[in-house]
């Protein structure tokens, strides 16, 4: 019996040291795998830059595609999981007071030069006067008008710049900025607090001398591509709205990765509620109006949420045609979706 003791204790030190280096080829593997990204969406700088995550991944070379494939079986089972919200978004939001985590004005830079051709005005909204810019065409008109919701978190030249083909296209242009923007009063919120500041730039634009109140639009990019679909889901003023790589489902994102949207998301994302009224695909049917969604082939998450999100409001009779413009990204979108804005602002 003994002589089988020595050849048992050395086959087991050897299995032994053979584990040992399969889990270190495993360990040093999954080390090397990388994290999800972050949404590829730019809510940073000025024209909606990309964050801090975007320009990192931009740095390391990442394909934007990764960010949708590596979860692609949590996103299905979490689609699959989320239903469109029973409660109306204007009911959710009269019986929820929005917790910030951080209080104080955006961080965004901005610039105080007023584009050629703009005239600077202001809007009340609760009870403050906030900064907004107007554009319009010669002519006494009446003028059809659209409400411009710029990207990222400041209103910028370049911003005006991206909207002027509304102008050139006998628009009457309204680029409002926000509460806690460009030196406004109040807190920066993310997609809440802004959507009255929406709601009561749009009541401004209806009264600006040659408006045809029967034709007032909204557009926007970006963060603005946020506002204006949630503008959608409140206003009954608009004729018609659309938005270029605007975020449909805030709350899907938190679920999915544990963690906030952006690195400067000033509410409280651990609590749901939250994530939910900043989500416009939470309430998609509460449509007042036709909807458009431009996005570039490469903001996958975006695409994916608002090809839901298009076939959600089929099911529930609005209005809402998705577009994703090849070979672009967020950015690159841009100029192309404004085109197209224009065109199904002007169609029958």
């Amino acid at each position: 019996m003994r002589q089988y003791i020595r050849p048992v204790l050395l086959l087991g030190v050897a299995l032994f040291i053979v584990g040992g280096c399969i889990n270190s080829i495993i360990t040093s593997r999954d080390r090397k795998r990388p994290e999800p990204a972050e949404p590829k969406a730019g809510e940073g700088t000025a024209r909606g830059a990309p964050d801090a995550a975007r320009s990192a991944d931009k740095a390391k070379g990442k394909d934007a595609s990764d960010d949708r494939s590596r979860d692609d079986e949590k996103w299905a089972q979490l689609e699959a999981m989320l239903k469109v919200n029973k409660q109306s978004l204007r009911r959710a939001r009269e019986t929820h007071r929005t917790k910030l985590l951080n209080k104080g004005p955006s961080l965004q830079p901005h610039s105080d030069v007023l584009p050629a051709g703009v005239t600077r005005v202001t809007y009340k909204s609760e009870g403050r006067e906030l900064l907004a810019w107007l554009a319009r065409p010669k002519g006494k008109g009446p003028f059809p008008a659209v409400l411009y919701a710029h990207g990222g978190f400041a209103l910028g030249k370049a911003d005006f710049d991206d909207a002027k083909p509304f102008l050139d296209a006998n628009f009457i242009v309204l680029l409002p900025a926000w509460r806690g923007e460009n030196g406004n009063p109040g807190h920066f919120v993310m997609y809440y607090g802004e959507v009255d500041d929406a709601l009561a730039a749009l009541d401004y634009l209806e009264q600006v001398p040659g408006v045809d109140p029967d034709r007032l639009y909204a557009a926007g990019h970006s963060a603005g591509g946020t506002l204006v679909m949630l503008l959608a889901e409140l206003s009954l003023r608009l004729r018609k709205a659309a938005a270029s790589g605007g975020f449909p489902d805030t709350h899907a994102y938190v679920l999915v990765r544990k963690k906030p949207p952006f690195p400067q998301t000033p509410f409280d994302w651990h609590d749901l509620a939250e994530s939910d009224l900043r989500s416009p695909r939470r309430y998609v049917k509460d449509l007042q109006c036709p909807l458009a969604l431009y996005n570039g082939q490469e903001d996958t998450v975006y695409v994916a949420q608002a090809q839901l999100m298009q076939q959600e409001a089929k099911k529930l009779g609005r209005t809402l045609l998705v577009e994703t413009i090849p070979n672009t990204d967020h950015f690159s979108a841009l100029a192309p979706s404004v085109r197209k804005m224009i065109d199904f602002f002007c169609a029958p």
